[in-house]
């Protein structure tokens, strides 16, 4: 049954209007939630990171020393899997540096940078126990 082509038929017979225009309050909720997203993957993969990489430097046996290694192996393991979890939600920046490289390559706009950025505030506050906030 074809339509126009501004319309799109999807496998249950539902029909979606393509051209939407960009005041519609629909594709605003979308790219608020998308926001959202990328703010909370970026939170929760930090503290991830912050939590599991600083256990992984505990010695749990205090008459056996850890290996050299041990540190960079389990911050390897937590990186890659907050990137598998994260990346296909925010890319999996968890660094700034890495987002300030994005935004001057053009891969990221100025207001997703700060959005990438700002979960680290915080996060900082909470790694340092709160001594300097």
């Amino acid at each position: 049954m074809p339509g126009p082509p501004s319309t799109v038929y999807s496998a249950n017979g539902d029909t979606k209007n393509t051209d939407m225009p960009s005041h519609h309050p629909r594709r605003w909720s979308h790219l608020v939630w998308q926001i959202v997203e990328v703010f909370l993957a970026e939170t929760v993969g930090t503290g991830m990171l912050l939590f599991f990489g600083c256990m992984g430097q505990v010695n749990f046996l205090p008459d056996i020393d850890p290996h050299p290694l041990q540190g960079a192996v389990v911050f390897a393991v937590v990186v890659a899997t907050i990137i598998q979890i994260f990346g296909h939600i925010s890319n999996a920046h968890l660094n700034p540096a890495v987002t300030i490289a994005f935004l001057m390559l053009g891969q990221v706009t100025a207001p997703m940078a700060l959005v990438y950025v700002s979960p680290r505030c915080p996060e900082r506050c909470w790694a340092t126990d709160c001594s300097g906030c």
